[in-house]
Parts: structure tokens; sequence; C-alpha cells
């Protein structure tokens, strides 16, 4: 595996979605996903969002906001509901909190919530760390809000 080596993580995805067509060259800053490619060969969304974490976790500089671009495009071709769907949720409002955008974190968490009060209601294994964002939120916003 990886285990935590995010350079060969990145590089070995990035190979995997231009090899597959998805992508037309790696570490692409703001990827342009060519979506058509999922009719036959959807697991490449799978790993298109894989590669947002790869950019997200280690956070290194311009990572965050290529990892924003990965999930805002592949959220808007997932199934509502899906674990898709929610992966790129998490992997969004993540990026808003590690770039300290804890107010435009907190208003997108709570849209979520309000559309989905049990978050992915465990089915996709993301509703314990939706609370832990949201808990962690509480101690970066002012003490007012509610």
């Amino acid at each position: 595996g990886f285990a935590e080596d995010w350079p060969k993580a990145r590089a070995a995805l990035d190979e995997a979605l231009v090899w597959g067509g998805l992508l037309a060259s790696p570490g692409e800053a703001n990827p342009a996903p060519r979506f058509a490619v999922l009719e036959n060969a959807p697991d490449l969304r799978e790993i298109f969002i894989d590669l947002g974490f790869v950019e997200l976790i280690p956070a290194r500089k311009g990572g965050l906001a290529r990892a924003q671009g990965i999930f805002d495009k592949a959220f808007n071709r997932t199934e509502r509901n899906s674990c898709s769907f929610w992966k790129c949720r998490y992997g969004f409002i993540a990026c808003e909190f590690r770039e300290g955008n804890y107010e435009r974190a907190d208003a997108q968490l709570k849209i979520i919530q309000q559309a989905f009060p049990e978050w992915d209601a465990g089915a996709c294994g993301l509703k314990e760390s939706f609370e832990a964002l949201q808990e962690a939120l509480k101690t970066k916003l002012p003490v007012a809000q509610k």
C-alpha cells in the first residue's frame, strides 16, 4: 500500500485517471475531467474522488485548492445520497475547514444536515466524520453561533 506516502499515492491515482482517459495529463493544478468516460468506466469517479483525499489529507501547498476542485466537479456528477455524494460533500467541507474558512464550513454543514438530519445514516461510514468536523468547528467559531 501507500501508507501515507502521499506523493506515491497521488502519482498512482493521477496515472490511473490519465490511463483511463478521465484526465488529460497527471498533476493538473485544476483537473478538467472528461466525464463522458464514466459511461464506460464508472469506477474512475471513485479514483478521482480518492485523488481529492490524497490532496486534502497532507494539505501540501496548492493541494487544498486542487482537492476542493476535484470534490466540487465530482459532486456535480454524483447521485444524491450515494456514497460518492457523501465523500464529495465531506471532502469539500473538510477543505474549507483546513483552509480556515470556518463560517463557510459551518454553513455548508448546516445546509446538508438540514436536508439529511442523520447525515449518511452510517451507510457510507462518514456519519462520525461529519459529527467530528461539526465538533471541531465549535472550537473555531465565535460562541454566539447557534
